[in-house]
């Protein structure tokens, strides 16, 4: 099997470019995702069927409110507020640092990435 860098090498010979768009944890409007950061009950049911932890009612209605009516979602703001709302034990610098390494990871692959 051939390397990611490899193959990427020769793409670029050929002239053809590849481009990816790293995002962690970042909801839009109409994904389930954005419904659990936008609606507490759906969230609370979901996080209570799958045995999960989720933050606390006040935290959850608090955000909510900050994303009901946003049409345009700022991919950061997004995922630091989906992470306190729906995952309290993981530190929004940690999923930062991860999206920092897979995006570090396709530019040493000679992949275009979005920011």
């Amino acid at each position: 099997m051939r390397s990611w860098k490899t193959v990427s090498a020769a793409g670029a010979r050929r002239r053809v470019f590849s481009a990816v768009d790293v995002e962690v944890l970042s909801p839009q409007p109409g994904a389930r995702d954005y419904v659990y950061l936008t609606n507490p009950p759906a969230a609370e049911e979901a996080a209570a069927r799958l045995g999960l932890q989720i933050a606390d009612e006040r935290t959850m209605a608090d955000i909510a409110q900050r994303w009901k009516e946003t049409s345009t979602v700022s991919p950061e703001d997004a995922m630091r507020d989906y992470t306190q709302a729906l995952m309290p034990e993981l530190a929004f610098e940690d999923l930062a640092r991860a999206r920092t390494a897979i995006r570090d990871h396709a530019k040493s692959c000679g992949v275009v990435i979005g920011e």
